[in-house]
């Protein structure tokens, strides 16, 4: 994981953006490590219902075995909770920080208070492909071919993600199933059903990658430009 820019780079940013972009910045942080100790729970306390259950099958008092599968559906739970909660905040800083990052590019002003806002909740799912559509020669003009060759890369991931998202919420196996339009004004935290795959499920790795490397971006930026 790369590192935060540092306060003097961040004060060539707007008020409004540099208060914003640490905090969700340091969220997404917060969620990837806790979403780790989650899985490592579910991966401990499996292993122990595991080593349990041959002796549930033969004894008459399976205790042990039963106690480990409350805790693990608890574990599972909880670690279901924690990806919404990183997909959400990963989301909006992806969302905040390339927009944040076209516009130094293009060279406008701070993004105003109210669009910092807006764009620090969770994005739509049109809102958040509006983004990872932005062209990788414009945000990266200047830098090596092959920094925007692995960027283009990155982005077809990210694009080939989308679209699995806009069909996982149109499967008709769904209580609710969304049609293209309704899909795209879904924020996926909340669109997610239980007993099924979240629609971020082949999104979230390469949407981590690549808010993982905003920070570095904007500060090489600001840098240079300093």
């Amino acid at each position: 994981m790369l590192e935060f820019p540092g306060r003097k780079v961040l004060e060539q940013l707007g008020a409004a953006e540099a208060a914003a972009l640490r905090p969700l910045f340091e969220s997404v942080v917060f969620l990837q490590h806790e979403l780790g100790a989650a899985h490592a729970v579910e991966d401990r306390v499996r292993a122990v219902r595991e080593a349990a259950q041959w002796r549930a099958e033969e004894e008459r008092y399976a205790h042990p075995y039963h106690a480990a599968g409350a805790v693990l559906s608890a574990a599972n739970s909880y670690a279901d909770a924690v990806e919404a909660a990183l997909w959400s905040h990963a989301s909006a800083y992806a969302v905040l920080g390339t927009r944040l990052q076209e516009r130094l590019v293009e060279g406008r002003g701070p993004l105003s208070t109210a669009t910092v806002a807006e764009l620090s909740a969770e994005p739509t799912l049109s809102v958040l492909e509006a983004a990872l559509r932005v062209p990788v020669d414009e945000l990266l003009a200047g830098r090596p071919e092959d920094e925007r060759e692995r960027a283009r890369q990155l982005q077809e991931r990210l694009l080939s993600g989308v679209d699995v998202a806009y069909e996982a919420l149109a499967d008709d196996m769904l209580d609710k199933p969304l049609n293209r339009a309704a899909a795209a004004e879904a924020r996926l935290a909340a669109a997610a059903q239980p007993g099924f795959d979240p629609p971020w499920i082949h999104l979230l790795r390469p949407l981590l990658s690549y808010a993982n490397g905003l920070p570095f971006a904007i500060g090489r930026f600001l840098a240079c430009r300093s």
